[in-house]
């Protein structure tokens, strides 16, 4: 508040780079004292004032209001709105991070199956899984989000979405762990299979989750700014 008080509005770039960041980071800050509706209105007004901007900072900062907007409408079941508030992901300016795609793709295909597009869902799990490579490291809860759509989807189409794309060798834990909720025994390190039996429990764990169990569905904002 005190940032904003005191530089909102200052139109200098570099100002207007922090005034953003400071309102995405109070946004962040409601959703973790569980104020939801304090932070999708903050992360609508840096939408509002930074939506046209050609700063690349402010760019960002504008892309993780909308993820943040997306996450909250999801867990609320406003599935319209979340997806509405991934393609505005989109139609910002620029190219763009791939973890930002990797999070606009992973929120719209949560959204998408729980609204029941399973087609138009499938089609951001593959594009997720082709942005993986691309990254430098898997995001932050990456496997969680994973293991969220898996029981949307199903471990077996899960598995083969997985399998088919350029990503099969970097989620072999997944794959593993989906195999195993399939009967199927695979041949795999003893590490991978751990942790394959940690993501198993977590999927039993979710079968079980009440539908919208906001604190327990809680999103990760590792992409946004300082």
């Amino acid at each position: 508040n005190e940032v904003v008080r005191r530089f909102g509005e200052n139109d200098a770039p570099g100002i207007m780079d922090a005034v953003a960041g400071a309102l995405v980071n109070q946004g962040i800050t409601f959703l973790g004292l569980y104020r939801a509706e304090e932070a999708l209105e903050v992360w609508s007004e840096v939408e509002r004032r930074f939506g046209e901007s050609e700063s690349s900072k402010m760019r960002d900062s504008v892309k993780v209001a909308l993820l943040g907007q997306a996450a909250i409408e999801s867990v609320m079941g406003r599935t319209a709105a979340a997806i509405a508030a991934i393609d505005r992901v989109f139609q910002q300016k620029g190219a763009g991070s791939p973890a930002f795609d990797w999070a606009a793709h992973m929120f719209r295909a949560e959204a998408r199956l729980v609204g029941g597009d399973v087609a138009a869902g499938v089609r951001d799990v593959e594009a997720m899984l082709a942005v993986v490579p691309k990254l430098d490291a898997l995001p932050k809860g990456a496997l969680d989000g994973l293991s969220k759509i898996a029981v949307e989807l199903g471990p077996e189409k899960m598995r083969d979405l997985i399998l088919e794309s350029p990503a099969s060798d970097l989620l072999l834990p997944l794959t593993t762990a989906l195999e195993m909720e399939l009967g199927l025994e695979p041949r795999v390190a003893k590490e991978v299979a751990e942790v394959a039996e940690d993501i198993r429990r977590d999927l039993e764990a979710r079968r079980k989750m009440k539908p919208r169990d906001f604190g327990a569905s809680a999103p990760d904002f590792g992409t946004g700014p300082g």
